[in-house]
């Protein structure tokens, strides 16, 4: 081989392992992650934010999304839908997490 070829050897290798870094990293998982432990974490994740976010009312607006979306409360899809009205409410001053809801 010349010297030309094992360049382009060389920039091939290269490229092929920023591409495998790329992928590696782009999947978002931490290593040894199942995409079970990840769907866990992000649920509660979201749970706390909108325990947070609505306080007491938390449970009625998953509830009230969970039945317009047609899917079960603890789906990632219903808690960020509920995030969405609660943040949409507090931001009307219709929600207050520190005060129960008559």
């Amino acid at each position: 081989m010349t010297e030309i070829d094992w360049l382009i050897a060389a920039l091939v290798l290269a490229l092929l392992i920023a591409l495998a870094a790329l992928l590696m990293r782009r999947r978002g998982r931490r290593r040894g992650e199942t995409p079970m432990v990840a769907l866990v974490r992000r649920r509660r994740e979201l749970q706390s934010q909108l325990q947070t976010l609505a306080g007491d009312d938390s449970e009625q607006l998953v509830r009230y999304e969970a039945r317009r979306l047609k899917a079960g409360p603890n789906s990632v899809e219903v808690l960020e839908a509920a995030i969405e009205r609660a943040e949409r409410l507090s931001a009307r001053g219709e929600l207050q997490p520190g005060k129960p809801r008559r």
